[in-house]
């Protein structure tokens, strides 16, 4: 993902997490100089940064940082600047609520990137011509391993 995204991403892009670790990440963030908006929602204290990574530097910086920690992190978007991620706050009761991450991909050359949260894969979906279909997403990857191909999956 990393080199695929070094290599085809656009900037800016919107990077957006969750976490359960809020006292170190401001301070992680604010080092590296990334703008940031930080947000506290659901019942069980949801952490969720926006971000606005402007560099491949600083968004290699943040999926190295933030990718791998399924104990930590439940939620990961990547997303080009004109696509909205919506984040509501649903109430079962009014002690008990979670967060839902809706994505409105933009019609041009949007594209959203859901990365699971046991770190073990990720969801692309574009409406970028060039990366639509097999062959298209072929031509992206350059050297990078291929470890599964079928008409609806591709594993990198």
């Amino acid at each position: 993902m990393k080199d695929w995204l070094a290599r085809n991403a656009y900037f800016p892009v919107q990077f957006i997490f969750t976490t359960y670790r809020e006292e170190r990440v401001d301070e992680e963030l604010m080092q590296r100089q990334i703008d940031f908006k930080h947000m506290v929602k659901g019942s069980r204290k949801d952490n969720i940064y926006i971000l606005e990574v402007c560099t491949r530097e600083q968004l290699l910086y943040l999926i190295d940082q933030y990718y791998w920690l399924a104990a930590e992190n439940e939620t990961m978007f990547i997303v080009d600047s004109k696509s909205v991620i919506q984040i509501k706050e649903r109430f079962i009761t009014k002690l008990y609520s979670y967060i839902t991450m809706e994505a409105e991909v933009h019609k041009g050359n949007g594209f959203v990137i859901a990365v699971e949260h046991d770190g073990q894969g990720m969801q692309l979906v574009t409406t970028k011509h060039e990366w639509i279909g097999l062959k298209n997403l072929q031509k992206t990857l350059g050297d990078i391993h291929l470890e599964q191909w079928n008409d609806t999956y591709y594993g990198l």
